[in-house]
């Protein structure tokens, strides 16, 4: 445990939640207990909430509550279930066998990175630092320990961890997807309809209607050409009017005002922010966009 006493969280509370069934066993209730005992008696802020069967405890310490067993299939009991998701900062479930374990997708939902085992189907779903982390079946509590503190004391890595958790919910851990895996994109893109439109509320299914994707393309681009491209290699030596229309309101890409620090690379470079658009103003303000496009063109030499 030295390593796991050598660091500290000021005023962070940890959350855990802690999803058990009949079939597991008592090996994992142990488990459970035991990283949330030694998080605790490290000095750390921690509250453990457990789903599912009674801890082989006689009493409960403070900082944990064993809510028992709770059926998703009534209103209240989906209601209980949603808000521990949306209050956790994991979930915690090290199973000893698990053939895939829809749980984990759930919790992706909610933006909520998974703690569980190597085995059976896990990998399949979780994938280490990008919806969680997988440990052996024999790793130890002081793994749990440290994997926890050191990406709990760093905002910087919790936070893409868990923004990277619901990205795997909305791309491929969902009933859409996994029905339809060529139409995932759409799935993907239908689901950001609040970073995607200034009206959140706008439902841009009927635009895909009929359109066939080529998810081999999509993958390259967004997977590696994204990532890894350069927009101002070359700038210097490209001397051709550039048009650029961002919406003011984009929540699919870097904020519009990123671009200040390479304009002056471009040799002719138009900019005009939509004020009530966010990533397609073409769609959200027509009018306005082809005022300004038009008006750039009749200004072309």
């Amino acid at each position: 445990m030295k390593k796991l006493m050598q660091v500290s969280i000021l005023g962070l509370l940890i959350i855990l939640s802690f999803t058990s069934y009949a079939s597991e066993t008592k090996k994992v209730h142990t488990l459970g207990w035991e990283v949330a005992k030694a998080l605790h008696e490290a000095g750390h802020n921690i509250e453990l909430t457990i789903v599912g069967l009674q801890p082989p405890v006689e009493s409960l310490p403070e900082y944990v509550r064993c809510l028992g067993f709770i059926s998703k299939h009534t209103p209240k009991g989906n209601k209980i279930i949603s808000q521990l998701l949306s209050e956790s900062h994991f979930l915690f479930m090290p199973s000893r066998a698990e053939a895939y374990g829809c749980v984990f997708a759930e919790a992706n939902a909610f933006g909520v990175p998974c703690l569980t085992s190597y085995v059976g189907g896990i990998s399949t779903i979780v994938k280490d630092n990008i919806n969680g982390m997988t440990f052996l079946l024999n790793a130890p509590v002081e793994m749990y320990c440290d994997y926890i503190i050191n990406i709990m004391n760093d905002q910087q890595a919790y936070r893409p961890l868990a923004l990277s958790s619901y990205n795997e919910f909305v791309t491929r851990l969902n009933w859409h997807s996994a029905a339809d895996p060529d139409r995932r994109f759409i799935t993907f893109y239908l689901r950001l309809g609040a970073r995607s439109w200034y009206d959140f509320n706008f439902n841009a299914t009927p635009l895909w209607k009929d359109v066939q994707v080529n998810m081999q393309i999509i993958d390259y681009l967004w997977g590696e050409v994204f990532r890894d491209i350069d927009i101002t290699k070359g700038l210097g030596a490209f001397n051709k009017p550039v048009f650029l229309a961002l919406g003011q309101f984009d929540f699919l890409v870097a904020p519009f005002y990123t671009w200040n620090s390479v304009r002056h690379q471009f040799n002719d470079l138009t900019v005009r922010i939509f004020e009530k658009s966010s990533h397609t103003p073409q769609l959200e303000e027509p009018e306005a966009f082809d005022y300004e496009l038009l008006k750039w063109l009749k200004l072309l030499p």
